[in-house]
């Protein structure tokens, strides 16, 4: 039997972005600081970076049972990177450096809120560039759609 999650997926990827270095947690520091790394939400305002990744829950694909009759569900998700209008190459190094990770994840144990999860894989389509915003601070965006799946010990 497996235990239901407790966090979402798009917490546990924001959470195992950081602990491999690709960006920093916004909730620990004074003053934010470039791809500071956000879950749900894409923030705006005056103190927050244009440099920024954010993971949102998608939907993902339930794949029927194995013989225990335990349900094997791949959670969907987006990664999300914001660049500086100045920073198209930088975006992108920024996506493609998250691409690398996630195709090295295999069975990843992490811990959040005191709770054990194993992320043992992510499976991910290609990085889609969205293109410039149309606003004043006409920032770059780039996008990595896939699935994880994963477990609570």
């Amino acid at each position: 039997m497996s235990l239901d999650l407790l966090h979402s997926q798009a917490w546990i990827l924001s959470r195992w972005a950081i602990s491999v270095g690709l960006g920093t947690d916004p909730n620990t520091l004074g003053d934010l600081e470039d791809w500071s790394i956000f879950t749900a939400k894409e923030p705006e305002g005056d103190f927050i970076p244009d440099n920024i990744i954010t993971f949102y829950d998608t939907v993902g694909i339930v794949d029927g049972k194995n013989e225990d009759f335990v349900v094997t569900e791949y959670f969907g998700f987006q990664a999300r990177v914001r660049a500086d209008a100045f920073s198209y190459a930088l975006g992108e190094q920024r996506i493609i450096l998250i691409r690398n990770k996630m195709d090295k994840v295999n069975r990843y144990k992490i811990q959040i809120d005191g709770i054990w999860y194993i992320i043992h894989t992510i499976s991910r389509g290609p990085i889609f560039p969205i293109g410039q915003e149309l606003e004043a601070k006409s920032r770059w965006g780039f996008t990595l759609n896939g699935t994880i799946t994963l477990s609570r010990l």
